[in-house]
């Protein structure tokens, strides 16, 4: 599960920044799993100003994160697939 944790997170940042996984896994340090996401320190080029960094909770077997490149904290909400499809069709 850690390697996964770790991996969520990486993704969620290069993705934020517009990279994606082709930005290179190992420039992006992030908290250990275990500890509250955060990023730690980015090598190279592309690295955002400031990043806000969460975990997702969508169950034991499965590892997500969520990234925002913002210095301003974010609050989350979790909808059921029928209420984001509401929403959007609003």
């Amino acid at each position: 599960g850690a390697f996964f944790g770790y991996w969520a997170r990486k993704e969620a940042l290069l993705k934020a920044t517009g990279l994606g996984l082709s930005g290179g896994l190992r420039r992006v340090a992030v908290s250990p799993p275990h500890d509250e996401a955060r990023l730690e320190s980015w090598t190279g080029g592309g690295a955002p100003e400031a990043a806000w960094l969460t975990d997702l909770d969508r169950g034991a077997d499965y590892r997500s994160a969520l990234a925002v490149l913002t210095d301003r904290p974010v609050r989350t909400e979790v909808r059921s697939h029928a209420d984001t499809i509401a929403l959007l069709r609003s």
